[in-house]
């Protein structure tokens, strides 16, 4: 396994997160979920500031992560940016960030919950 992660080209372009941004992008349009955002402001992987731009535009709303609340990730499209960490920061300080983060996921599943409730 190893010799092959080494040697692999696909593998090694993958874990070199070269990933094909082109092929993977995803619009508001396409989202029928409710779905939590969550980016980097100095990400050197994502274009942090476009993906921001772009989703004030369609009226996402975006919050620091310094401050949100739990009725933010209630909106069905929700937008959190860690000012000034790189790609991965937040994960260095897991006390901070995890317990919102998790509380993102639960509001998302009974986000998701009431809407499966609407279809039935």
């Amino acid at each position: 396994i190893s010799y092959m992660v080494r040697t692999d080209v696909i593998i090694n372009w993958t874990i070199q997160r070269s990933f094909p941004w082109a092929w993977v992008i995803l619009f508001v349009e396409q989202i029928d979920v409710p779905v939590s955002i969550f980016l980097s402001e100095k990400d050197a992987l994502v274009p942090a500031e476009k993906v921001e731009a772009y989703l004030r535009t369609k009226d996402v709303p975006v919050e620091n992560f310094e401050g949100v609340t739990e009725d933010h990730f209630r909106h069905p499209i929700n937008c959190t940016v860690f000012r000034g960490d790189g790609h991965g920061d937040w994960a260095e300080r897991p006390s901070m960030t995890v317990p919102m983060i998790v509380r993102a996921a639960e509001v998302l599943c009974e986000l998701a919950g009431k809407e499966a409730g609407k279809d039935k």
